[in-house]
């Protein structure tokens, strides 16, 4: 049987996004679970330096 060797490999945030008091209160009001979502996605994608559309 063949053994296959993994290793874990960790990384820490490379940006630091920090949201204001009105992005915080805009984002909360909003009613679209799934916009939130996406925007809440895409601002974590940021800050592992992933700025692309993907």
């Amino acid at each position: 049987m063949d053994t296959i060797n993994t290793r874990s490999i960790s990384f820490s945030a490379v940006n630091t996004i920090n949201a204001t008091e009105a992005f915080t209160d805009w984002v909360s009001a909003l009613t679209d679970v799934k916009a939130r979502a996406a925007i809440y996605l895409r601002i974590k994608r940021a800050e592992l330096g992933n700025f692309g559309e993907y």
